[in-house]
């Protein structure tokens, strides 16, 4: 955030309203890549870090389907609440008004609540109550598919997105109405942007919860 606060945009050769708009739609890419380090660091190693205690939860009257919602919202509140406070902070320091605020918002939280689902989802995929150290779990196998999976859906968010943001931006600064077939082609990428998390999250939880049962 400080260095939002100190970038150089007075000099740069063109116009500067297009360099925060590229640049908070590239800190969506970093504000992911800082939920999905935290959840690996946090979340992933939830599961295992039950250790013997998992047994009682096994045996106790509580399917865990429940334990998994009751992580899932633990995480996602002050993970949500670091998120925003990072979207909003950095999209005022750089002035960002208009669809760009909107867009930012938008797909870094869908990152941060994506990346708390994977990383609770894989947690339990590749379980181990045998781990001395919370610690022990980040450098595991599981960890690193993690990783790959999160950082590919972070790609395929911010690249089919590019477009669209880039079209409605330019429409916003030029002060023409906002065109409404950039406006539908926005609209597909959003909808298609939370089945496709949506879906592999479900998943990777479902993986996981069955990993669980069968053990």
């Amino acid at each position: 955030l400080y260095n939002f606060t100190v970038l150089p945009l007075d000099r740069v050769p063109f116009a500067e309203k297009y360099l925060t708009a590229i640049i908070s739609f590239l800190n969506i890419g970093m504000v992911a890549f800082l939920a999905a380090s935290l959840s690996l660091r946090f979340v992933f190693p939830s599961i295992s870090a039950e250790a013997g205690g998992f047994a009682l939860l096994r045996a106790a009257p509580l399917p865990l389907a429940r334990l998994f919602l009751a992580k899932f919202v633990f995480y996602i509140i002050p993970f949500s609440c670091l998120a925003m406070i990072l979207l909003v902070l950095s999209n005022h320091f750089l002035g960002i008004t208009g669809p760009m605020w909107w867009i930012s918002l938008f797909a870094g939280m869908l990152l941060t609540w994506t990346s708390v689902g994977l990383a609770l989802g894989f947690g339990a995929l590749f379980a181990d109550f045998n781990l001395e150290s919370r610690a022990a779990a980040q450098g595991s196998a599981g960890a690193f598919i993690y990783l790959l999976v999160m950082g590919g859906v972070t790609l395929v968010v911010l690249a089919a997105g590019g477009w669209p943001a880039y079209l409605l931006t330019k429409d916003w600064h030029s002060g023409a109405p906002l065109d409404g077939r950039n406006l539908l082609l926005l609209f597909v990428w959003g909808i298609c942007s939370i089945g496709g998390a949506l879906y592999i999250t479900i998943m990777a939880l479902g993986k996981g919860l069955s990993q669980l049962e069968k053990g």
